[in-house]
């Protein structure tokens, strides 16, 4: 296990745990919650939430003088994004592992192993984790995150895509681009639709809707409790990004460059621009702009919902993972191993830190500090100088 301490900088995020102790041994007790829950019922990180992920903002306000003040070896590469339950900090490596960590102290971890390939994050509900599989026996699983069991499990249907949960409902999509809806409780399935293309992103839930993009174009509405189709339109472009979504429109960004609005309600396209730039990465959205990591290197933004380019900076080579927004800023890394902190009015860089790898996951801000994974196995902690623990 290696603790640097460095500069320091700011919260939150994370997914699941494996962490090995000061002596350098992992602990293989099952990652389970029991005895050691807290009563914290506030800054829960579920993936859940539409507002964090599908559409990457956290209403936070983070210091000016956030700083690097230290990395953590984890021997295992977090991926995607980091969750926030229960004062654990938790997040899934791409081999299949359950990572439980404490925010402050990281030697004391939990692991489990779960799959033999995990590439989506997982979303949480009350003691319930619902993981998506992208290889290993089931398709779907309900992890008691309190006993460390698996409640119940859906065969088959490999997915990347995050799970939706909306009422009493687990919303889960697969590689085929099949659409289930699970009861929470009992996994006993309520719905189905087969969209016949492959689905590579995640859902997002629009209100009491589901929206779905697949690999080929086609953007469909569904009702979230009843399955029932709302609208249907097909783009004759490659999506691989999330859509995101507010109370009137859903943003689609094609391969290709392009960013479409079409009207939440009656499937009609609103607008559309090109950008020119190839587009993988998801979206980030607010309630006045769309913030938009282009494969060119260049990130841009655009006021919504007319899509008109505010400013765009181009820094040094693609994006390795989705940026978050916080009430002043934007917080993204390239490929090139550089982890930037830009003013989301203007574009402005105000904090550029070189790391020993990529930046793996969506970076999750928790009670003033700042958390990402990076590239190899690394877990790296930004917060005010003064305020991280040794």
């Amino acid at each position: 296990m290696k603790i640097i301490l460095k500069s320091a900088k700011y919260i939150n995020l994370l997914m699941v745990l494996l962490l090995p102790s000061l002596s350098g041994i992992f602990s293989c007790k099952p990652a389970y919650l029991n005895k050691i829950i807290s009563e914290e019922t506030n800054n829960q990180i579920t993936t859940a939430f539409r507002d964090y992920l599908r559409n990457g903002f956290q209403q936070v306000s983070l210091p000016d003088s956030l700083v690097f003040v230290k990395e953590e070896d984890l021997r295992g590469l977090p991926y995607h994004s980091l969750l926030s339950y229960s004062g654990k900090l938790m997040f899934i490596t791409h081999n299949g592992y359950l990572y439980f960590m404490d925010h402050d102290d990281f030697d004391d971890i939990r692991k489990s192993s779960l799959a033999d390939g995990i590439t989506a994050a997982p979303s949480i509900f009350e003691n319930l984790m619902f993981i998506p599989v992208s290889k290993g026996k089931k398709g779907l699983l309900a992890y008691d995150l309190m006993t460390g069991d698996t409640k119940w499990e859906a065969s088959g249907r490999f997915s990347q895509s995050t799970p939706v949960i909306y009422d009493t409902l687990v919303i889960h999509a697969s590689l085929d681009g099949n659409i289930a809806a699970f009861g929470i409780q009992s996994g006993k399935k309520l719905w189905e639709n087969q969209l016949g293309d492959k689905i590579v992103n995640s859902l997002t839930l629009a209100e009491s809707n589901v929206i779905v993009a697949s690999q080929n174009g086609i953007i469909r509405s569904y009702g979230a409790i009843s399955g029932s189709l709302n609208w249907s339109l097909t783009l004759k472009e490659s999506v691989y990004a999330t859509p995101v979504a507010n109370s009137k429109y859903v943003y689609i960004c094609t391969y290709s460059g392009k960013i479409v609005s079409i009207n939440i309600k009656t499937g009609n396209r609103h607008k559309e621009i090109n950008t020119k730039n190839e587009i993988l990465l998801s979206p980030v959205m607010d309630n006045s702009h769309l913030y938009i990591a282009q494969a060119s290197g260049t990130i841009a933004s655009y006021s919504i919902p007319d899509l008109k380019i505010t400013w765009a900076k181009t820094l040094d080579g693609p994006y390795s993972s989705t940026p978050l927004l916080t009430l002043k800023d934007i917080f993204l890394a390239t490929t090139s191993k550089h982890f930037y902190r830009l003013k989301k009015e203007t574009g402005e860089i105000i904090m550029n830190k070189e790391l020993e790898g990529r930046v793996r996951t969506q970076p999750v801000v928790y009670q003033n500090k700042l958390y990402i994974g990076y590239e190899p196995d690394y877990i790296a902690v930004f917060s005010e100088p003064g305020l991280s623990d040794d």
